[in-house]
């Protein structure tokens, strides 16, 4: 008898296992995007202040304070890691900007900076905005690759 329940448990089981399987669709990600990229370290979404969604939102410029979650390298306002992203649902858009008002912890590290871009012309309020940035870089004067040793893991 108790063979018997076991085995219309483990039955019932599997027929709401194969009905489950069967109901949801194969295209369903555990991940809304795919990162911009790889490479870039830290990434962190940036909130914009008004409803994009509205034809005169288009090339509007958005001009925030970032406060950075992690060590962000930057050497100046020109030499920097920072790139902004936007993703509109398909595809990634690397954003032209502009950095200022760094507060830089050390050497070439920064806690904060005020960042400027345009709102793209294809904003249509589904969009998201993320700054990308890095711990180390390529130093072009110096020829080799600056790492941040000092930061603890």
């Amino acid at each position: 008898m108790k063979k018997s329940i076991r085995f219309r448990n483990a039955f019932r089981f599997s027929i709401i296992f194969i009905l489950i399987y069967l109901l949801i669709p194969s295209n369903v990600s555990i991940a809304d995007r795919p990162k911009w990229n790889s490479s870039w370290s830290f990434s962190q979404e940036i909130d914009i202040p008004f409803d994009t969604s509205l034809d005169i939102a288009n090339f509007q410029p958005i001009d925030t304070t970032v406060f950075f979650e992690n060590p962000c390298w930057a050497k100046d306002k020109i030499n920097h890691s920072i790139r902004i992203c936007c993703w509109d649902g398909y595809i990634w858009h690397e954003l032209e900007s502009q950095i200022y008002n760094l507060e830089s912890t050390s050497s070439n590290m920064i806690t904060s900076c005020n960042i400027v871009f345009l709102i793209p012309e294809f904003a249509d309020g589904n969009e998201k905005y993320f700054i990308y940035y890095v711990l180390m870089a390529f130093d072009k004067q110096v020829g080799f690759l600056f790492i941040i040793l000092f930061y603890k893991f």
